[in-house]
């Protein structure tokens, strides 16, 4: 376990898809870290709001930020540079890439779903869930099947490009699990997290948990699946 120190509370955070590199936001600034060396390997700076929200490409080349300015912003990471910006209907809380990463699809606070192609900055979709006061906490949950053929939203499962609804996708099972204060294996609580490490944003990749904090730390909690249930520790 070892600890990132950032100027502020963390937002939001994201592995990279190796698992190599982790997208977090602090404000309106988007923070790219070496996981190995925790060193600090870019800022991305450009939103004029509090990021929300960032995922990186399939390709893990391109990160994607989301803000309360309502602005999507995709930065190249191998220059730094702002590559493209895309305007969305509301102060963006969701943003996920397609399989392919030709596709990709975002959520507001303001409960509008868009479909976008990335290519070419254009909107393929869109869907404002206003009425439905279930939505009040804007669009919480996107995301793509394996194949990109189905998306998976608060409001339901869609065939893409939207020719005909299915009822349900499976879910991939979450065999490890991070609450507020317990670290969970198999419906299990395996580790308790004392105050100074509750997660403020978190992100899971093969094993490793980054958990940012209130006072600006990042956590990283790495949990050894080739134990046997019942001897975790």
């Amino acid at each position: 376990m070892y600890s990132l120190e950032s100027r502020g509370s963390w937002v939001c955070m994201a592995f990279s898809p190796n698992g190599t590199k982790l997208a977090s936001s602090s404000h309106d600034v988007v923070r790219v870290w070496d996981v190995s060396t925790g060193i600090l390997k870019q800022e991305l700076k450009g939103h004029s709001g509090k990021v929300t929200v960032v995922a990186f490409s399939p390709d893990g080349n391109i990160i994607a930020s989301g803000s309360n300015d309502a602005k999507i912003r995709f930065w190249d990471l191998e220059t730094g540079a702002l590559s493209q910006t895309l305007v969305d209907s509301g102060a963006t809380n969701q943003v996920v890439f397609s399989a392919d990463g030709r596709l990709v699809a975002s959520g507001t606070l303001s409960q509008t779903f868009r479909l976008w192609d990335r290519e070419k900055g254009k909107s393929l979709y869109v869907s404002n869930l206003d009425r439905a006061s279930h939505y009040r906490n804007g669009i919480t949950n996107l995301r793509f099947s394996s194949d990109s053929t189905y998306l998976e939203a608060d409001f339901g499962t869609f065939r893409v490009p939207f020719r005909e609804g299915i009822n349900s996708l499976s879910s991939p099972r979450q065999d490890v699990t991070l609450g507020d204060e317990w670290l969970h294996i198999g419906g299990e609580r395996v580790l308790w997290l004392p105050i100074e490490y509750r997660p403020k944003a978190s992100a899971y990749y093969n094993g490793t948990f980054a958990i940012g904090s209130e006072s600006g730390l990042v956590s990283f909690i790495t949990v050894d699946m080739s134990a046997d249930a019942n001897g975790h520790s």
